[in-house]
C-alpha cells in the first residue's frame, strides 16, 4: 500500500466512521475514490491490504476488456489482443502504475465506457439513451480525477468539426446535421451533468461545498499556475527530462499509437474524409463511395520519393485501392483527439508522475490496434509495417527493469519494494503496541498506510501535509497556521517522530568531545529546535509547530527507530533521549 492508496484507503476508513470529505478530510480529489475505499473496506475490512491489491486487479481487467470492445470495432482480434498484451505492459508497470488503484485507472474506465456509448450512438444517430449514457460515465469520470472531462472535451470537440466540415450523407442537409448534433451535444452534456448536480446538492445540504470548490477546484487552479508554482517549472530542463525518461517508459505502447495518429491525418488529407467519420454501416458506406480514388490516389514522401498508398482503404480493412466492402469501421477523430487531449496533458503537469499517463493509454491502444491491423493484416506497404515493428522492438528496451521486477523476486527494485512493506507494517506494528485504540496519534512524517493498518485515527486528516516531506512545500494548501490552529482544536495524544536522528561524537577516535544531534538539513525533525532563521524553506515553515510541540509535549522516549512525545508531559533534552540507557543504542559517530 503506497502513499496515495494509504491516504485514501485511511479517508474511506474515515468515511464509514462518519467523517465528511473536505470538512474533516482535506483532500484536492473529487469524492468518488473515498467512497469507493469506504465500499471496498465495509465489505473486505478496513486494514485488508490483499483486497485493495485485488480491487486494482479487477479495475484493470475491466479497463482492458472495454478496451478491447472498443478496439474491436475497428481492428481485427490479433490486432487489439495484441495492443492489449501492450497495454498491459504499461498499466501495471512498477513505476507508471505507481504500485496500483489509481484515479486515472477508474476515469479510464468511465471514459472508455462513454466512448463505448458514443461510438454506438454515432451508427444509430436517432437512439438518444447511447447519448445520456454516455455523457452519465463522463460525470462518474469526473468523480475521480478532475481530468475526467478530457474524454467529454473531445467528444464535443469532434462533434463540432462534424458541423462545420463538408461532407456528411448526401440526403443529409447541414441544417440538418448541424440540429442532430447539437441535439447528440446537448444529450450528452446533460448526461455529464446530472451525477454533478445530484453530487453538489448533497454537498451543499452537508455544508462542504465551499470547501470542496476550495480544496477540487481552486486548488488546482492556483497550483498550476500561479508563479512559483507549477508553472515556473516549466522552463526548467529538470522537468523535461523526466518528462522524457518517462515517456521512455510508455514508448512500447505510445510509440504505435503516434504511429497510427501520423497515418490516420496522413490518410484523411489524401482523400479528404471527413473529420469525424461515421461507424460501423455509415463508414462502410463511406468507404465504398471513395474506394475509386483510393485505387488511384498516392502521396510522395520527401524522403527518397517513396510512395505510399492513401486510399479510402487506409481508414478501413480492405487493401489499398481495393474497392470492396470493409470489415471494420472506419477510425473516427474522437479516438484521435482523445488520446491528443491525454497525452499532451502530461507535459504541462510539472508535478506529474508516470501514472498520469495511464489515462491516455486506452486510447493509445485504439489507435496501436488500428495500426497493427492495416500494417499487417492487411498488407500495406512495407514502410508502415517496418516502422512499427522497429518502434516496438527500441521501446522494449526500457522495460527490462520492469520484467526483472516481475519475473525476478531477487532484484534490487524488488526487494525494496518488499522492504518499504517491511518498514510500513513494523511502524504499525510500533503503533499498535504503544498507543492504546481510543488514542489520537500524530505521526511525522504523515504515513496513511501505517495509520490504516494499526487503525489508529490522527488529527492530521489533510493529505497535502505530505508535501512538507517531498520537496513541494510551496504547494502546502492548508497553509502551516490553518493546520496548526487544527491540531489545536483536536491536539494529538501522541506525536510519532520517524524523521532520522542521530548523535555524533567529535574527536579523533570518536568517543571524545560533545556530543551533537545531526538531523535532516531541512528541519524536519521534532527534536531539532525551532528557528524562524533556518537555510532551508521546510525549516522556517515548521518552526510555529515545532514550538507548538514543545509548549504541549514531552516525556519523550526512543522506541525503534521512532521518537514518542506524550501530551502534558514537561520536554526531555535529546542528550536525555537519545544517551539514556532506555534509548536504542547508537553507535559512536
Amino acid at each position: 500500500m503506497q502513499t496515495d492508496n494509504g491516504i485514501w484507503a485511511y479517508n474511506g476508513w474515515r468515511v464509514l466512521d462518519g467523517a465528511l470529505p473536505y470538512r474533516e478530510l482535506w483532500d484536492n480529489k473529487p469524492p468518488g475514490i473515498f467512497y469507493v475505499f469506504a465500499l471496498a473496506q465495509r465489505a473486505f475490512g478496513a486494514a485488508n491490504g490483499q483486497a485493495l491489491l485485488w480491487m486494482d486487479a479487477v479495475l484493470s481487467l475491466a479497463v482492458f476488456t472495454m478496451t478491447y470492445i472498443v478496439a474491436r470495432r475497428f481492428a481485427s482480434r490479433a490486432a487489439a489482443a495484441g495492443a492489449l498484451c501492450l497495454l498491459s505492459l504499461v498499466f501495471c508497470h512498477r513505476v507508471l502504475a505507481d504500485w496500483g488503484n489509481n484515479v486515472e485507472k477508474f476515469v479510464a474506465l468511465f471514459e472508455m465506457a462513454a466512448c463505448f456509448f458514443v461510438l454506438r450512438g454515432l451508427d444509430r444517430p436517432g437512439r438518444w439513451r447511447d447519448w445520456l449514457a454516455a455523457g452519465l460515465c463522463c460525470g462518474l469520470a469526473g468523480f475521480f480525477k478532475q481530468t475526467g472531462v478530457l474524454f467529454l472535451a473531445a467528444a464535443t470537440i469532434s462533434m463540432v468539426i462534424m458541423i462545420i466540415a463538408p461532407g456528411g450523407a448526401p440526403q443529409q442537409t447541414r441544417a440538418g446535421r448541424r440540429r442532430m448534433v447539437a441535439k447528440h451535444i446537448g444529450l450528452l452534456w446533460f448526461g455529464a451533468a446530472v451525477p454533478w448536480i445530484v453530487a453538489a446538492l448533497w454537498m451543499c445540504r452537508a455544508g462542504i461545498f465551499d470547501a470542496f470548490w476550495h480544496q477540487v477546484v481552486r486548488y488546482d487552479l492556483v497550483r498550476a499556475g500561479a508563479t512559483g508554482h507549477e508553472r515556473s517549472r516549466l522552463a526548467d530542463p529538470a522537468h523535461w527530462n523526466q518528462v522524457f525518461e518517462t515517456v521512455k517508459l510508455t514508448a512500447v505502447l505510445l510509440g504505435p499509437a503516434c504511429l497510427g495518429a501520423v497515418y490516420w491525418f496522413r490518410a484523411r488529407l489524401a482523400v479528404g474524409i471527413p473529420a469525424t467519420a461515421p461507424t460501423k454501416n455509415a463508414s462502410q458506406n463511406l468507404c465504398s463511395t471513395t474506394a475509386a480514388a483510393g485505387q488511384t490516389q498516392r502521396s510522395t514522401s520527401a524522403a527518397g520519393g517513396r510512395r505510399y498508398s492513401c486510399g479510402s482503404a487506409a481508414l478501413c480493412h480492405g487493401s489499398p485501392g481495393t474497392p470492396t466492402k470493409p470489415r471494420h469501421a472506419a477510425l473516427p477523430a474522437i479516438i484521435v483527439a482523445y488520446w491528443l487531449l491525454t497525452t499532451l496533458l502530461y507535459p504541462l503537469v510539472p508535478h506529474g508522475f508516470g501514472h498520469y499517463l495511464l489515462q491516455a493509454a486506452p486510447a493509445a491502444t485504439i489507435l496501436a490496434a488500428w495500426l497493427f491491423d492495416r500494417a499487417w493484416a492487411v498488407g500495406a506497404d512495407a514502410f508502415w509495417r517496418t516502422a512499427t515493428a522497429l518502434t516496438l522492438l527500441i521501446a522494449l528496451w526500457p522495460l527490462s527493469d520492469h520484467l526483472r521486477f516481475t519475473f525476478d523476486p531477487g532484484c534490487a527494485p524488488r526487494q525494496a519494494f518488499r522492504q518499504l512493506g517491511d518498514n510500513t507494517r513494523s511502524l504499525a506494528t510500533t503503533i499498535m503496541a504503544n498507543t492504546d485504540p481510543d488514542q489520537a496519534v500524530l505521526l511525522w512524517q504523515p504515513d496513511y498506510p501505517a495509520l490504516v493498518y494499526a487503525q489508529r485515527r490522527t488529527p492530521l486528516e489533510s493529505s497535502n501535509a505530505i508535501v512538507i516531506f517531498m520537496g513541494r512545500i510551496r504547494r502546502l494548501d492548508p497553509p502551516m497556521s490553518q493546520l496548526l490552529e487544527r491540531l489545536r482544536r483536536a491536539p494529538p495524544d501522541v506525536i510519532i517522530d520517524s524523521t532520522p536522528v542521530k548523535v555524533d561524537w567529535p574527536g579523533v577516535d570518536g568517543t571524545s568531545g560533545h556530543p551533537q544531534l545531526l538531523t535532516p538539513a531541512a528541519g524536519f525533525s521534532m527534536a531539532e529546535p525551532p528557528d524562524d532563521q533556518h537555510e532551508w524553506l521546510e525549516g522556517r515553515v515548521l518552526a510555529p509547530l515545532k514550538r507548538w510541540v514543545r509548549a504541549n509535549y514531552g516525556g519523550q522516549r526512543r522506541i525503534g527507530f521512532c521518537t514518542f512525545y506524550y501530551r502534558g508531559r514537561p520536554w526531555r533534552l535529546w542528550q536525555d533521549v537519545l544517551l539514556s540507557d532506555e534509548a536504542t543504542p547508537m553507535s559512536p559517530g
